[in-house]
């Protein structure tokens, strides 16, 4: 019974260990905002990870990437203006002051960090390609008591990955100052700016 869920695991660090877009996102509202925040944004992109791998593992993932597919110029376009708008803020927040936040506003903050993550993970292509690639592994599984194991644990692996990368961070939020802090924020807004740049093009690619 192990055996699939160790398979989940793999497939699930193996798509949330790269630094891309979701990363860099839950990096600047780490140093940002807090762990809470950090950590509420890596399970945002974990509970996307649970339902691409859940439409697989049922059955549904052949039909879903050629659904997804057929929408790629939408899917880009969408992450792209996300990503713009995660950049402006990024470039726009100041460093954190050294205040106790109020417990409503902070878990208010949360909650809008978890939920703009799984928005900005079902529309982020780079998900989707990397979990298509899952498929073949996820896809046709005949025993229906392994496909619930296979797919909690790319959540595991998932999240997992994202609760380390939170903790290494949150240290350097701690060690450096906010100086540090805020020249972190321009260069996360100026990466998410790129990327959002290369999800543009990409949109235009497949349009024409």
């Amino acid at each position: 019974m192990a055996s699939p869920i160790l398979q989940g695991i793999g497939i699930g660090l193996a798509v949330a260990v790269p630094i891309g877009p979701m990363g860099l996102l839950c990096i600047d509202r780490t140093l940002s905002l807090g762990p809470r925040s950090g950590i509420a944004t890596g399970f945002g992109a974990a509970t996307v990870h649970l339902f691409y791998s859940s439409l697989a593992v049922l059955g549904f993932g052949v039909a879903a990437r050629a659904w997804l597919d057929d929408r790629a110029s939408a899917f880009s376009l969408a992450s792209a203006l996300i990503l713009f708008w995660f950049a402006v803020r990024a470039f726009r927040r100041a460093a954190p002051a050294p205040v106790v936040r109020h417990c409503a506003a902070e878990r208010v903050c949360v909650i809008c960090a978890y939920l703009s993550a799984i928005i900005f993970g079902l529309t982020n292509p780079s998900t989707i390609v990397l979990l298509a690639a899952a498929f073949p592994a996820l896809a046709d599984v005949a025993d229906p008591h392994v496909a619930p194991l296979l797919a909690g644990g790319v959540f595991i692996g998932s999240i997992g990955w994202r609760a380390t990368l939170v903790a290494l961070v949150g240290v350097c939020r701690v060690q450096f100052g906010s100086g540090l802090i805020g020249v972190s924020h321009r260069v996360s807004a100026l990466a998410l700016a790129g990327l959002g740049t290369v999800m543009l093009v990409n949109a235009l690619d497949h349009a024409l």
